[in-house]
């Protein structure tokens, strides 16, 4: 039987207020433990610019509860920053799935190695440290001869191992049902889709039968669970004039996200789009959908435009931004 997670990760901006309260309250724990603490050692304003900059929220049962960062600290080394979980909900293994989250956003980043730093007042962080395999080393940066600093470090080994193998292939009818439970949990979130309403297993198979021979769905499963999805379509049914132009979608559930499935998936897709005559991929996403925007830029996708009040969720106005990726032959 799989083990149920203690709380629900999703890759988000550091600026929400859900982040910031996480942050005032971490903030607030660290100048509790070392009173003469004159300030904390937080994120860098050029981190917010640096499209491979991660922050993770943990919640549960929809409350944010615990937070996280990665951030490039030198080339193929990451720093693991911002690991806060609210004390009521400690002890449930929170802290390792945050950790976990960034490690594998590391792995994707193709970092060797990650650092971190916490206190000598935090015997708890220290101990989880040690049992996720991170070591002790002298120091870098501006924790270099600090005193109350205690440094660790984790070599990277690729994520692949026969149990959490990802396997991505084309999707067929007798996945609809996996298929629409990813698409609607996403949709669920309210925040990452234009999609507003969710789909049944019937639509699904509809939507799967219907594929044309220059179509695709493909999933990305993990132990024959499906955990993603991503198509590969016609920009346009009606125009033999941009045939030439895909479009595509990807939704991943969100205790997913960061691992590099969305970039496996994406892999096929492109793949597959070359195979079947197309020259580029066009995609619209929501302007403050900030995971996704990192996600398809870093494939190589370039902004384009800028549509002002295009998609309306929940009685909000959304704007959304057009990107465009020219497939390499």
């Amino acid at each position: 039987m799989t083990q149920r997670r203690a709380a629900v990760i999703s890759f988000e901006r550091p600026d929400s207020e859900e982040a910031r309260k996480l942050i005032r309250q971490l903030d607030g724990d660290l100048l509790q433990r070392y009173p003469g603490l004159k300030a904390v050692h937080g994120l860098h304003a050029h981190d917010m610019s640096d499209p491979n900059f991660a922050f993770v929220i943990a919640r549960v049962n929809g409350s944010a509860v615990g937070c996280g960062a990665l951030r490039l600290v030198e080339p193929g080394v990451g720093e693991v920053k911002r690991m806060f979980v609210q004390p009521e909900f400690r002890g449930r293994g929170i802290a390792r799935q945050i950790l976990e989250a960034l490690e594998f956003r590391a792995r994707d980043l193709k970092y060797g190695s990650v650092w971190l730093e916490t206190g000598v007042g935090q015997p708890e962080a220290t101990g989880l440290y040690k049992s996720a395999g991170y070591h002790e080393f002298g120091g870098f940066g501006e924790y270099i001869g600090n005193p109350f600093s205690v440094c660790f470090e984790k070599r990277l080994t690729s994520a692949a191992t026969p149990a959490t193998k990802i396997i991505v292939r084309q999707a067929t009818v007798n996945d609809a049902k996996q298929v629409a439970d990813v698409v609607n949990s996403v949709i669920a979130e309210g925040k990452y889709t234009a999609f507003d309403r969710p789909f049944s297993e019937e639509e699904e198979k509809d939507f799967i039968c219907s594929l044309g021979s220059r179509s695709a769905l493909h999933v990305a499963e993990i132990d024959e669970n499906i955990i993603g999805v991503q198509s590969i379509d016609l920009f346009s049914t009606f125009a033999d004039s941009v045939s030439h132009v895909a479009t595509m979608g990807t939704w991943l559930r969100s205790d997913f996200r960061g691992r590099g499935i969305g970039r496996s998936l994406a892999e096929e897709s492109f793949s597959f789009a070359r195979g079947h005559g197309y020259r580029k991929v066009v995609i619209q996403v929501l302007a403050d959908n900030e995971q996704a925007l990192r996600f398809y830029r870093s494939l190589g996708f370039r902004d384009i435009g800028l549509s002002k009040e295009h998609v309306r969720l929940a009685d909000k106005f959304h704007d959304e931004i057009y990107l465009e990726k020219e497939l390499e032959y």
